[in-house]
């Protein structure tokens, strides 16, 4: 039960964050800047396909249900995949963040970084699944996603002044 409320969690909060790439992508269409459209709604894809599998897993742990003991190492491990992956969630606020204030010229570098934190979150899943399958613990270590600091630093590109020329000046 634990197992199935968290994993939940972690998808209603990834759905929550596709509907914000979503709204992005849905304001770009509004203003007709349709060059970006198609990375927003591959990560917007992308999020959607991680929260589908993190619901439908199958639940619980081997070790309760086989005919192994339960090994307290990988129990602790889930527990640990848990968090990282309830931080990474968290962590993808700030790429987010940085797709709502991007200018058309830096859209593209902010959805790779957000696509990144959700490929390091379908890595996280994998080795999570594998601990649950075999109910022995996994080589690859929980972590959460790497966090740029330099999208916090996302600044807007102004027009060179050769763009406000007219005729005859």
């Amino acid at each position: 039960n634990a197992d199935r409320v968290v994993r939940e969690q972690i998808a209603t909060d990834l759905d929550d964050r596709a509907t914000r790439v979503d709204r992005i992508a849905s304001g770009l269409a509004a203003r007709r800047e349709i060059s970006s459209i198609g990375a927003l709604n591959s990560l917007s894809q992308e999020l959607r396909l991680l929260a589908t599998r993190i619901r439908t897993a199958s639940y619980g742990y081997g070790g309760l249900f086989g005919n192994r003991d339960v090994n307290d190492q990988a129990l602790m491990q889930i527990r640990d995949f848990d968090e990282a992956l309830l931080e990474g969630v968290t962590a993808l606020d700030a790429p987010i963040e940085a797709l709502e204030r991007a200018t058309a010229d830096t859209m593209g570098d902010a959805a790779a970084h957000a696509k990144s934190v959700v490929q390091h979150l379908n890595g996280q899943f994998d080795a999570r699944s594998t601990v649950v399958e075999t109910a022995e613990v996994s080589s690859i270590q929980p972590s959460p996603p790497p966090v740029s600091a330099t999208l916090d630093k996302v600044e807007t590109v102004n027009p060179p002044a050769a763009f406000d020329l007219h005729d005859r000046d």
